[in-house]
């Protein structure tokens, strides 16, 4: 008979040698308060760098929710250097995840990430696909759908170290940040059933925030978007089908570049866009070997897309891909 209750208590301590660490060793707690959530505590001696700290924390105190943290950290002494110096590289980094249903058709997700540095990242990797990369990205958000409609309110913050530093240097980083970020639109809906025409729309209105070496926006950049769009599908018989899309999209910026120096004046972009989908018919066939059957399709598509009104690109701060369009 397997019992369902958890039991706290200490883990098995572990033990070994790396070059870069020296002799380890460490021990663990595991700590389960209630069924819907357990935590494990650890630290490990590191001979040759210092102490680490390691916390866990998993929760699911409903079954539309879960919860997961999970916090490292080094206070390195660093190794020696060849003048005998020691170079410290201690640091941390944190990881928070949660996923949630909530009432009303609302969602909640976050997926929050911290770094203290890339001299930290580089020194205490366990993998080589963590050790190579220099990208930290933390994203929040609520949404709800509902008659066609999309709500989104989030927050994202986008950092990629350029260096690691030196002693004597600073590291450099590129940060994207949009917070807050407010967002409705639209899925493509006919407001008179006997015509075939479709209407849909997306704005946004968000607060930027850019820094770079040799750039730095203020803290809230407003950024307000509107793109109204019609969509009206065409079918020449069982063969053709031919879905032109106009939308007029109108982007309005609280600052603007000017001679490559920053400026708080407001900037306006707005543009003609067409899209013309034409879907051509569609060949196949299916091949049969005894039981087993092959079916090979040939779906010809053609996209064509004109954009016109971007003008003076160069005034415009880059912050994702709506400001490259």
């Amino acid at each position: 008979l397997a019992r369902r209750q958890r039991q706290s208590g200490f883990l098995l301590p572990q033990m070994g040698s790396r070059s870069r660490k020296g002799f380890t060793i460490g021990q663990a707690f595991y700590w389960a308060p209630a069924e819907w959530m357990d935590m494990t505590f650890g630290a490990e001696y590191l001979s040759r760098r210092g102490v680490a700290q390691n916390v866990e924390l998993r929760a699911r105190p409903w079954e539309n929710m879960r919860l997961s943290s999970t916090y490292f950290a080094v206070n390195d002494r660093g190794l020696r250097g060849p003048g005998g110096a020691r170079v410290p590289q201690a640091g941390h980094q944190s990881n928070v995840s949660l996923d949630a249903y909530l009432p009303g058709g609302w969602r909640a997700v976050a997926d929050i990430n911290q770094l203290t540095s890339l001299k930290f990242r580089l020194a205490f990797a366990e993998t080589f696909t963590e050790a190579v990369n220099s990208e930290v990205r933390s994203s929040a958000f609520v949404t709800n759908n509902f008659r066609g409609f999309s709500l989104n309110f989030s927050a994202s913050n986008y950092k990629n170290f350029l260096s690691a530093g030196s002693a004597t240097t600073p590291e450099t980083a590129v940060v994207l940040r949009a917070a807050p970020s407010a967002r409705l639109s639209s899925v493509e809906q006919a407001p008179w059933k006997r015509w075939p025409i479709y209407f849909g729309f997306h704005t946004s209105a968000e607060a930027l925030y850019r820094s770079e070496p040799g750039l730095t926006t203020p803290s809230a950049v407003q950024r307000f978007e509107v793109a109204p769009r019609v969509t009206i599908p065409l079918r020449w018989g069982p063969w053709l089908g031919v879905m032109p899309t106009f939308t007029v999209r109108s982007t309005q910026y609280g600052a603007q570049l000017a001679g490559g120096t920053l400026v708080s004046q407001s900037l306006r972009r707005t543009t003609g866009e067409l899209t013309v989908d034409v879907r051509l018919p569609s060949l196949a066939r299916v091949w049969q070997n005894g039981d087993t059957k092959w079916k090979h399709a040939v779906e010809p598509l053609f996209v064509y897309r004109y954009v016109r009104g971007v003008n003076a690109f160069g005034r415009f701060l880059r912050f994702d891909e709506i400001d490259t369009l």
